[in-house]
């Protein structure tokens, strides 16, 4: 007998648009762990390529958070994903800016990211 892969469904809906002066990448029914979040990223990381664009604005539509050590795991590897001298704005629907938004703002910047958290 054969083995069987399992091959992962994306547990999100992202999407994209070019805007005038940077790109514009949106999140709806992500869920909220290392993996997804890390996948999501990997593909703005590669539409910022694509489109040469050192400028985003990321709005998320989903309320679940990552926890701490998790935020800090996924804000340590945008600069690895090649956002390093990018600026990102994050767009929260959810709730208010919170502890650790500003956690992953610190941990991003000392990598050479600018990462912005804001409500909507």
């Amino acid at each position: 007998m054969g083995s069987t892969e399992s091959i992962p469904v994306a547990q999100y809906k992202l999407s994209f648009e070019n805007r005038t002066d940077y790109l514009y990448a949106r999140v709806e029914n992500a869920d909220s762990n290392v993996e997804t979040v890390t996948a999501y990223w990997k593909e703005i990381a590669q539409q910022r390529e694509l489109r040469g664009a050192r400028k985003i604005l990321f709005e998320k539509l989903h309320s679940s958070e990552l926890s701490v050590t998790s935020t800090f795991a996924v804000a340590a590897t945008l600069a690895v994903l090649g956002f390093a001298g990018t600026k990102i704005a994050y767009l929260k629907h959810d709730r208010d800016v919170n502890r650790t938004n500003h956690f992953a703002e610190t941990v991003s910047a000392n990598r050479g990211v600018k990462v912005k958290y804001s409500p909507a």
